[in-house]
């Protein structure tokens, strides 16, 4: 194992490329919805609050490709996530009824700014609407 990663490192390096780090391996699976590769970066600690360029953190990325099982296991092995807001208004952004759930299963919150009424109202996703509207979020929000 050690060679392999010594050669992945002279590798990298010629190509002018940085070797994987943890983070954006993680942040790679979750995307991909490689659950395998998320528990067992997860069980090695990786930070799971770690953002790539645009802010996105891997419960964002999995959340944005409907990586719904993904999103599962990262809220499993961090249940106070950072980006849990932005997560559901990635889902209702995408009309994601079903991974709207499963955030607000996991206790995210469905008040606030961040609460996904906006995207839901915006897509005129009446579903998500009264999903959102059960768990509590501010119907006000929307109008902002």
């Amino acid at each position: 194992m050690k060679a392999v990663l010594a050669l992945l490192v002279v590798v990298t390096a010629i190509l002018g490329q940085q070797p994987p780090n943890p983070e954006n391996q993680l942040r790679e699976a979750a995307r991909a919805g490689d659950n395998y590769t998320v528990r067992e970066l997860l069980e090695k600690r990786v930070d799971v609050d770690t953002l790539d360029a645009n802010g996105n953190s891997p419960l964002v990325l999995a959340t944005e490709a409907g990586q719904t099982e993904t999103v599962r296991l990262i809220l499993k092995y961090s249940p106070n996530d950072m980006s849990r807001g932005r997560a559901i208004t990635s889902a209702a952004g995408r009309g994601f009824l079903d991974m709207a759930g499963v955030l607000l299963d996991a206790g995210v919150p469905s008040f606030g700014r961040n609460n996904g009424m906006r995207e839901a109202c915006g897509l005129s996703h009446l579903e998500l609407v009264r999903l959102l509207l059960q768990r509590g979020a501010d119907p006000d929000v929307a109008a902002d």
